[in-house]
């Protein structure tokens, strides 16, 4: 089963900024980001199962979305969980996927969890949690204490799923029609963008607010208080020689992929 109609997906993690894209293309009646539980299922299902076996479930489970909902983009970052088997499965489809600063991700993540959990200020996703849980438990996000140990554990638990998820990107999207940017340099290449998604209005003001990460994590720090601001320069410090750091480096701040 394949459909010639060609899909925009996107292979970023959570809290890479694909909210605010999915709201702004879904105005223009363009994009989908549907049945997020089914994702999670297919991701859970093909898990043990050989990548051959793999690969085919997913390219049953993406064509079967294409013909149900009339796809252009599809902007879910559970694909991100699979994002291997989902290249594989739709090749002459196009990619999309952006990337977080790994500490400027790590605090974003928290403070997510926090909000979902605590603040209740976000729909609740068990399924979602359980992905993640596979990784990290997520109550260890949520109840950042001030053993700096146990933090620092948590976001290095945190960098190496951003690590081994970027790794991936990097080692299988660029052998497709793609487009990879380094969100804190957005703003130079937001044309790129524009052009990869076929829009014109899309700017680093409307979609990406946050785009300068180095501002976003002074603005952070500004906020707190100095006992607090100590601690988090000591998280720092225990976490600096995380390899994240140095692949993040590495990469071009545009990567393009071609068939």
């Amino acid at each position: 089963m394949h459909y010639k109609r060609q899909v925009i997906y996107y292979l970023g993690l959570p809290r890479t900024g694909s909210l605010s894209l999915f709201q702004y293309i879904e105005s223009r009646e363009k994009a989908h980001e549907l049945d997020i539980d089914s994702i999670i299922n297919t991701i859970y299902r093909t898990r043990n199962k050989q990548i051959d076996n793999r690969i085919e479930t997913f390219m049953y489970f993406l064509n079967l979305r294409k013909k149900n909902y009339d796809l252009e983009f599809d902007i879910c970052t559970m694909y991100s969980f699979a994002s291997r088997e989902v290249l594989f499965a739709c090749p002459n489809d196009k990619y999309l996927c952006i990337i977080r600063p790994p500490m400027e991700w790590a605090h974003s993540f928290i403070r997510y969890s926090q909000m979902v959990f605590l603040d209740r200020k976000i729909t609740y996703n068990s399924k979602f949690w359980q992905l993640v849980a596979d990784n990290i438990n997520p109550v260890h996000t949520i109840r950042i204490t001030n053993d700096i140990e146990a933090t620092a554990d948590t976001i290095n638990n945190l960098l190496e799923i951003w690590a081994t998820h970027v790794s991936e990107i990097l080692r299988y999207m660029p052998s497709y029609n793609s487009l990879l940017l380094k969100l804190d340099n957005i703003n130079r290449n937001i044309n790129f963008l524009n052009t990869f998604l076929g829009t014109q209005n899309i700017t680093s003001s409307n979609i990406f607010p946050r785009a300068n990460s180095m501002r976003y994590l002074s603005t952070i720090k500004n906020k707190r208080s100095y006992k607090e601001l100590i601690f988090m320069n000591k998280i720092d410090t225990i976490v600096s020689g995380h390899i994240a750091f140095d692949l993040y480096r590495s990469i071009p701040s545009v990567v393009f992929g071609s068939q």
